[in-house]
C-alpha cells in the first residue's frame, strides 16, 4: 500500500499506467497551481491553463525524467490536448526505447 501514496498524499488511480502516474507527478511538480484533482483526461489548456510556455517546462520535466526527447513543437502540439495524450506519446517512445 505504501507505494501506491503520491508525494501529493493521494492514491494513485486504480488502473493507471507507471507512466501516466508520473506524468501527473511531473505536472504538479511543475505546475503547483495545478487542480488537486489533476486527471489524465484534463485539458492542458482548458483545464490547466497553461500556456505554452508551461507547456515546454512541462515537456523538458518529461523529456528528463524518462530520457527522451519528445517530438513536441507549434506542428504537432495540436495532438496533445489533453494529459492522456501526452502519457500515451510518451508510453510509446519509452516501449519504442526500451
Amino acid at each position: 500500500m505504501l507505494d501506491d501514496v503520491r508525494p501529493s498524499g493521494k492514491l494513485k488511480e486504480q488502473g493507471m499506467t507507471e507512466v501516466e502516474d508520473k506524468i501527473l507527478a511531473l505536472i504538479r511538480e511543475t505546475m503547483p497551481e495545478a487542480p488537486a484533482e489533476l486527471t489524465l483526461d484534463a485539458s492542458l489548456e482548458a483545464d490547466l491553463g497553461l500556456t505554452s510556455l508551461d507547456i515546454t517546462e512541462v515537456v523538458f520535466s518529461i523529456e528528463d525524467a524518462f530520457d527522451i526527447t519528445l517530438d513536441f513543437d507549434a506542428s504537432t502540439a495540436s495532438r496533445f490536448q489533453t494529459v492522456r495524450d501526452v502519457a500515451t506519446h510518451v508510453e510509446e517512445i519509452v516501449a519504442h526505447k526500451g
